[in-house]
């Protein structure tokens, strides 16, 4: 959470005097990492395979992902469509 609070406080010296003052809080915000879960995709046997990667990612701003494929796989063909997401 972001955003401006406030509070007010009392201070007494326990006798008639009080004083009251209101402090001010300014919260910024920081940017949230996207949450990925690691996934398997069912094999399906001499046919191809359509998946959107970025399905099982969330990102807590709200900003636009994209995926970048670092490691290939260990068996068959990946064809890897980055601008297809």
């Amino acid at each position: 959470l972001n955003g401006t609070d406030t509070f007010t406080y009392k201070a007494s010296d326990g006798a008639a005097e009080t004083a009251f003052t209101t402090v001010t809080i300014n919260v910024t915000s920081i940017e949230d990492v996207p949450v990925a879960a690691n996934d398997t995709i069912p094999p399906a046997k001499d046919t191809s395979v359509a998946y959107s990667l970025l399905n099982r990612v969330s990102d807590g701003d709200g900003d636009t992902l994209t995926a970048t494929l670092l490691s290939s796989t260990q068996h068959g063909t990946l064809q890897f469509l980055a601008s297809q997401f």
